[in-house]
C-alpha cells in the first residue's frame, strides 16, 4: 500500500528514473526566504511539497525536511525546489521503508530531540 503512494508521488513528479539518495536533506543546509531565484510556477513547488505532507504521517523520516519545505510555500525559491528533488531521490532510495500502522499490536514509541537554536539562521520574529 505504501509502496504505491511512494511510486505515485515520484511518477506524478516525473522522477521514477531520478538518482537515489542515502539522506533526505544534506548535512548543514540552511534554507532562506529567499535562497536563489524565485520560481517562475510556485504551483508545481505546492503540490510537490502537499503530496510529501500526506506521506509524513506513514514516514516520519521525512518530516523535519519536508515541515522545513512548507515554511517556503509563499514564495519557493530554486533552491528549496532542490531540497525537495533530494527528498524524491531519498524515497526512491527507500521506497520499502515506513511505517506499519495495525489496530491489534500496541506501540511503544520513544523519541528524542536535539535542538540547535544557535544554529537556526531564520528567527521568525515579527519585526
Amino acid at each position: 500500500m505504501q509502496e504505491c503512494v511512494v511510486l505515485d508521488i515520484l511518477s506524478d513528479s516525473d522522477m521514477t528514473d531520478c538518482r537515489p539518495s542515502d539522506f533526505p536533506i544534506e548535512q548543514h543546509l540552511h534554507l532562506r526566504p529567499n535562497d536563489g531565484t524565485s520560481l517562475s510556477d510556485p504551483a508545481v513547488y505546492r503540490r510537490l511539497v502537499g503530496r510529501l505532507l500526506y506521506l509524513t504521517v506513514r514516514r516520519p523520516d521525512i518530516q523535519y525536511v519536508v515541515n522545513t519545505l512548507s515554511q517556503f510555500m509563499q514564495s519557493p525559491c530554486s533552491s528549496h525546489f532542490d531540497a525537495a528533488t533530494r527528498v524524491h531521490q531519498y524515497l526512491k532510495w527507500s521506497v520499502d521503508k515506513g511505517l506499519i500502522l495495525s489496530v491489534s499490536s500496541a506501540i511503544n514509541l520513544v523519541g528524542y530531540a536535539d535542538s540547535d537554536w544557535v544554529g537556526c539562521t531564520n528567527p521568525r520574529r515579527f519585526l
